[in-house]
């Protein structure tokens, strides 16, 4: 019988546990924001921002993939020193991504990293209900 069963559950138990980490801390810098938010009523034209990593890959039939999360560590927040610890953590976790093969695309395995990028969205209160 093969360890091969055995070891993806191990793996994939501890993404889910390194996964939970990142979802509780998230959750907790949710919170701290709501909470300024409370006391910062919100007025028209108001201006709210929050930003997206966009990392795309190759999968084996060549296909392009995007993989998107929402308030990623980065530079302009302080969670980095400069880019280039910034691009080391994002390419660490791309790489991570495709060396687990914990997603496919259509049945294809990620096979290649492609682009990645944090896009910041800004967005101006026009109408106060």
């Amino acid at each position: 019988m093969s360890d091969k069963p055995k070891n993806q559950n191990v793996i994939a138990k501890s993404l889910i546990t390194h996964h939970l980490l990142l979802i509780t801390q998230l959750t907790d810098r949710l919170i701290a924001k709501k909470e300024v938010k409370k006391i910062m009523a919100t007025e028209l034209g108001e201006v709210t921002s929050y930003k997206r990593l966009y990392m795309q890959f190759r999968d084996s039939a060549a296909k392009t993939i995007n993989l998107t999360l929402n308030n990623p560590k980065n530079v302009d927040d302080g969670d980095y020193a400069d880019f280039a610890a910034q691009d080391v953590a994002i390419e660490g976790v791309m790489d991570t991504i495709i060396a687990k093969n914990i997603f496919h695309n259509n049945g294809n395995d990620l096979v290649a990293k492609v682009n990645a990028r944090i896009l910041d969205y800004k967005s101006t209160d026009v109408m106060d209900v």
